[in-house]
């Protein structure tokens, strides 16, 4: 098995419609394996589990993660803690236990709280009171853009080996709100990105080309909450020794956005259609750039008839933050404002649909939209 650590930072030509950076672990090479209909991505749902922290390194090309484990209730977790670009980080022994300062006017106060040593960001685990299901608390404030991206915060976890095949309907739902959504600094500074707070989910899947000689990957952000409104779709693509590293930001769909802003009503219900976003893709063709500058027109072959071949390795959610621009070219670098955010989320799910085949006749209907609920 192969193992490439990769740190993406997407932008277009105006700064005010760029991606910000997502780090993310990409798996490639891996064996065949079986799924059922039931939630592919477990450890988020009705459980507590003892999930691994990174350490916020990187060792033999892979994120360092801690060898302890929190010392909570539960067995180990297939979900991390991901922490990137932070000048300290979160460690599974800073937990504290019923700490009065973590106290929410819906959830009570955290179960388990975990802070890194300045109170920059920090994860709570709190229990429901209705459910008695864990709700996760992202937050996050300050960081600085680079090349790489701002401070990122997230929880990922890799898929079953083998991956999750994109031949069937594939349906992604989570509970979440904004606890926490702040943003002070000029609008020029906001359109730059060197003051921004955003939320976003996404899934990396891998898919084969050239009869299944040579493995792309597609990167798929879902956009969840933005301090200033994105512009729409992003689409990039670049070409490797024929190997495409294709990166889609989704435009935001209304009935499963959050506003940016504070929200006190309980957890509201998102869904997404995952194949949806495939057929965008698949449907327009995607202008790609090899290592020499020349660009390429791509699109399924003609002959295409099914994504069964298709697989997610790993997914994330999570936040990314930024009150400075440390890229080269940028005109200052000093702190241009302030902002925070954080995210509650609750029982991800992602669902195949046994009975329900996703294949190249399926983007040829209407795309099914995505709802939400309270």
């Amino acid at each position: 098995m192969i193992a490439i650590l990769r740190h993406f930072r997407a932008e277009r030509p105006n700064p005010a419609q760029s991606i910000v950076g997502v780090v993310f672990l990409v798996l490639l090479g891996l064996p065949a394996g079986a799924q059922d209909s039931e939630n592919v991505f477990p450890g988020i749902e009705q459980d507590f589990g003892k999930i691994h922290f990174h350490t916020g390194r990187v060792e033999n090309n892979l994120p360092e993660m801690s060898p302890t484990l929190p010392d909570i209730p539960g067995s180990p977790s297939r979900w991390s803690l991901m922490q990137w670009s932070q000048p300290l980080v979160i460690s599974p022994t800073s937990l504290k236990t019923n700490d009065p300062t973590t106290r929410d006017d819906r959830l009570g106060v955290a179960k388990y709280a975990f802070n890194a040593p300045d109170g920059h960001s920090h994860l709570w685990i709190y229990q429901d009171p209705a459910s008695h299901h864990p709700v996760y608390e992202l937050y996050e404030r300050g960081g600085a853009l680079t090349s790489a991206g701002g401070a990122n915060v997230f929880l990922a976890s890799e898929a079953p080996p083998g991956g999750i095949s994109l031949g069937h309907k594939l349906s992604y739902e989570f509970d979440a709100r904004l606890s926490k959504a702040e943003v002070k600094g000029s609008l020029a500074a906001q359109r730059a990105g060197a003051v921004l707070a955003q939320v976003f989910s996404g899934f990396v899947i891998q898919f084969p080309e050239r009869e299944g000689k040579t493995l792309s990957t597609l990167f798929l952000q879902l956009p969840i909450a933005r301090s200033i409104p994105p512009l729409g779709e992003y689409r990039s693509c670049t070409s490797v020794m024929g190997r495409r590293n294709i990166i889609i930001g989704a435009q935001p769909n209304l009935a499963s956005y959050l506003p940016f802003a504070v929200d006190k009503a309980p957890l509201r219900h998102l869904r997404y259609d995952i194949n949806s976003y495939i057929c965008e893709l698949v449907t327009r063709p995607i202008e790609c750039a090899d290592s020499m500058g020349h660009k390429t027109s791509w699109s399924i072959p003609p002959d295409f008839t099914g994504f069964q071949d298709w697989r997610i390795l790993k997914m994330y959610v999570g936040l990314e933050t930024e009150i400075q621009d440390l890229r080269p070219k940028s005109q200052t670098k000093d702190p241009q404002g302030q902002t925070e955010v954080a995210l509650q989320l609750a029982n991800i799910r992602v669902t195949p649909d046994q009975g329900r085949d996703f294949n190249w006749a399926s983007c040829a209907l209407p795309n099914p939209v995505t709802t939400s609920t309270r």
